[in-house]
């Protein structure tokens, strides 16, 4: 449901269901917080010129009405190419609570010359004091020279932690696809690739509406029964749909067409070992 909040304005209208001027990057609820104004927290980047420096701490006492809890941003952006030592995050970066840890986590995106993406890590006791950052999954070799990282979508699960990797390549179609692996880690802090680096969850085909982009929920799965349930952003790359330079690929809606999808996975079932035809020796 969409309901009429009228709380911020937009285009000369109240009529809409805005209640921050910017993207979340991060929603925790805290139902014990002694300050009521921190029973929701959310980490917000806004759009240039406003407040455009890094990621910013609001709270709310409802999830409605939120308020800027601090003036200074608590995590810096990056400005343009960067090289080491890096000096901010990037725009798929995720900030959660690890119920495990008793931290806030920011499993971040870095970027490096030329266009080089990876994923780092850095952590917080209160969403202001953070630790350096760290790198935790990288590209190489064995991933193929167009893959770059582009997030990872990191939960706890049971009594380990859990990621979607969200891989980028550019060589299968000529411009930008992401897929989704799965990472592992065994203290929330240090990751590594599993599965062979198999993919966990496919883009659809030429002619899907998740052609091209993949973006789990933040939250992880959720248990339903005996089934992991999986919200996901799918995404088709628009402008591909229409003759190069025409007006409809000009205007195609900032280029992507975006829909949800649901994925369905039998309980603990991430990863499995299938026997062929013949037994064993």
């Amino acid at each position: 449901e969409r309901p009429n909040l009228g709380l911020l304005e937009y285009e000369g209208s109240r009529a809409n269901n805005w209640v921050i001027y910017g993207r979340m990057y991060g929603l925790i609820h805290d139902p014990a917080a002694k300050d009521p104004n921190r029973r929701y927290l959310a980490t917000v980047m806004h759009e240039p010129p406003y407040r455009a420096e890094g990621v910013y701490l609001y709270g709310s006492p409802d999830g409605l009405r939120w308020s800027l809890l601090r003036e200074k941003p608590i995590l810096r952006l990056l400005k343009g190419d960067v090289v080491y030592p890096l000096d901010g995050l990037g725009d798929t970066s995720q900030i959660r609570y690890d119920p495990l840890l008793k931290l806030y986590v920011c499993d971040a995106k870095f970027a490096f010359r030329p266009r080089f993406r990876t994923r780092g890590i850095t952590t917080s006791p209160d969403l202001v004091h953070w630790s350096r950052p760290r790198m935790t999954i990288h590209p190489d070799a064995a991933d193929g020279p167009d893959a770059q990282i582009y997030a990872n979508v990191s939960f706890v699960y049971e009594s380990m932690w859990l990621g979607m990797l969200r891989v980028y390549h550019d060589a299968p179609a000529g411009y930008k696809q992401v897929d989704v692996q799965l990472s592992a880690s065994r203290d929330g802090l240090h990751w590594s690739r599993v599965a062979r680096r198999d993919i966990f969850l496919p883009l659809g085909g030429k002619d899907s509406w998740e052609r091209d982009y993949t973006d789990p929920a933040h939250s992880g799965p959720l248990l339903v029964g005996d089934e992991l349930w999986f919200f996901y952003r799918g995404t088709r790359y628009r402008i591909t749909d229409y003759p190069k330079g025409s007006k409809e690929a000009v205007e195609s809606d900032e280029h992507f067409a975006f829909a949800t999808g649901l994925a369905r996975l039998r309980r603990d079932g991430f990863v499995s070992i299938d026997g062929g035809d013949e037994p064993g020796a």
